[in-house]
């Protein structure tokens, strides 16, 4: 049976559903608690305590559903294989030798001021 929110495609829909159901939710959660309550008094119960524990089965319950709306992700993660024994050498990009580039030797020379060292004005040599 497939449900009137599992139909909708705008997400602004799904979303304005979403608080909806949201607000609806804590109503019924105040009005468990109000129930919780009066049975434990009519039984002459702590209703507190009763409450507490009702609650916390609840939660427990939601985070569970929680689970398993949210919990398993739609991305394609990498799986962790085995290493491959016969290629070991990984493929893609990487630095490729350049045999058919041409070689060009310059020498730059640098002015007179710039030959100096600036801590003992001695001449570089280089």
């Amino acid at each position: 049976m497939v449900s009137t929110v599992e139909k909708l495609n705008d997400p602004a829909l799904v979303r304005q559903a979403a608080l909806l159901l949201e607000r609806e939710n804590a109503r019924l959660h105040l009005r468990l608690q109000e129930l919780i309550a009066e049975i434990a008094k009519l039984k002459g119960q702590d209703g507190q305590k009763q409450l507490q524990l009702e609650i916390a089965r609840l939660q427990e319950q939601m985070a569970g559903m929680r689970a398993d709306m949210f919990g398993a992700s739609s991305e394609k993660r990498k799986t962790q294989e085995a290493p491959s024994t016969t290629n070991s050498r990984p493929t893609g990009h990487g630095p490729r030798i350049q045999k058919d580039l041409p070689f060009e030797e310059k020498t730059h020379e640098l002015a007179d001021a710039s030959r100096m060292c600036p801590d003992c004005g001695a001449t570089l040599a280089g």
